[in-house]
């Protein structure tokens, strides 16, 4: 197996359930030259069917969309009660301060205070160092008045603009996915 036009050259040793799925990666690009060593052309040849009929599924925008979802986590809803947004993936707003996903990088959940709710501060100081609390303003404006997002991205308390938190199930919400506060 040899590319075209190749800038990198590749070895892959072994043509079993890894190498051989590696080197057809590799193949399909320009700058690459990949040889696979000892290819078991018997393995190949089973998992060749496979690679198409896999091929002609990724071409269905319907599929497509799915195995993504499934293989980022985008289409996992977690069962919880309430909102159509409670165990969602929190969607990427653009925030006065950016985007809510950039907000995602540090490992912690993050309560997000779009509506400025003085309230949720006292809550967030028992779990120090494992939320952070980050008020922001939707551009464009947002129904949402807080939420916490789980490290994973995916939401585990909302309240919406212009309600009065529920500072109880908050603090439920916390404990649940964060463990027991400090206070």
């Amino acid at each position: 197996m040899t590319g075209h036009n190749s800038s990198h050259k590749v070895v892959v040793i072994g043509g079993g359930y890894a190498g051989t799925p590696a080197a057809n990666r590799l193949r399909v690009r320009d700058d690459v030259a990949v040889t696979l060593v000892d290819p078991r052309p018997e393995f190949v040849e089973r998992i060749r069917p496979r690679r198409e009929v896999l091929d002609d599924l990724i071409g269905i925008d319907d599929v497509r969309l799915r195995l993504a979802g499934m293989i980022t986590a985008t289409g996992l809803r977690y069962p919880m009660h309430g909102t159509d947004l409670l165990g969602h993936r929190m969607p990427d707003l653009d925030l006065d301060r950016g985007r809510v996903h950039d907000l995602l990088h540090h490992a912690r959940a993050v309560l997000l205070d779009l509506g400025d709710s003085p309230a949720l501060d006292g809550v967030v100081a028992g779990w120090a160092g494992r939320v952070d609390l980050i008020r922001a303003h939707p551009v464009g404006g947002s129904e949402l008045g807080a939420v916490l997002i789980r490290p994973d991205g995916h939401v585990a308390w909302v309240t919406r603009d212009g309600q009065r938190p529920d500072l109880d199930t908050l603090r439920t919400a916390l404990t649940t996915w964060l463990g027991p506060g400090t206070r």
